[in-house]
């Protein structure tokens, strides 16, 4: 068997939900960046990242050009991509789980979101994300309506970017996949790189919640 990390699909849902609003999070909280990135702070169709030098550079196949320094460049077009990707279908994820048939009778069973979000209004009153960044996303939670008609409104301009970004990790693992040939081989960063997109591939789909009342034929 694999050795790997279990699929989002096997793991609790508290768990999948939990990294769906960290992926959400982390987009708004970068979102001045993913905008520069598209293009100087338009989502225009069609979509297009606009890379670093170091990244266009390493594309092209002008490895000989790309120093130690160009890596955090490169690595900071695939963060970039990776969350605009991941954001998109968690937006997607959130939305579905929340407003399934059934989810909002049972929480309001459970004592509705009152607690949870008085918690979060919490952490944006006294500004607890500065000191705990590992909790900083359930903020997001202080308005569960405000954050579903947030996520409604924002997804197709997620949509964009997710586009535009899957290209460009697309491209980035066709580069990087294999090391290339003898040059591209030399050059310690291709295993750094090729590591990292790999990583981000085990947390870039969440699951797909099927239309209520449709079965198998």
């Amino acid at each position: 068997g694999s050795s790997g990390p279990a699929p989002l699909w096997d793991r609790p849902i508290s768990h999948v939900f939990n990294l769906a609003l960290q992926r959400t999070y982390s987009y708004y909280e970068i979102i001045d960046e993913i905008k520069a990135a598209l293009g100087g702070g338009s989502f225009g169709s069609p979509p297009s990242f606009l890379l670093s030098q170091a990244s266009q550079r390493c594309l092209e196949g002008r490895s000989k050009d790309i120093g130690e320094m160009d890596i955090d460049d490169i690595l900071k077009d695939i963060d970039i991509a990776h969350i605009c990707l991941t954001a998109a279908r968690a937006t997607k994820f959130v939305v579905s789980l929340l407003r399934w048939p059934g989810v909002a009778e049972a929480i309001g069973d459970a004592g509705g979101w009152a607690s949870i979000e008085n918690l979060a209004r919490k952490i944006e009153k006294f500004r607890l994300d500065k000191d705990f960044p590992d909790e900083a996303h359930f903020a997001q939670l202080s308005n569960i309506e405000n954050l579903l008609s947030k996520l409604d409104t924002d997804r197709s301009d997620m949509l964009v970017a997710a586009r535009a970004s899957q290209k460009v990790l697309q491209d980035m693992w066709k580069r990087f996949k294999r090391g290339g040939g003898r040059m591209r081989r030399r050059h310690t960063f291709d295993s750094v790189v090729r590591q990292v997109l790999l990583d981000d591939s085990r947390t870039a789909v969440f699951p797909q919640l099927g239309t209520p009342g449709q079965s198998s034929q």
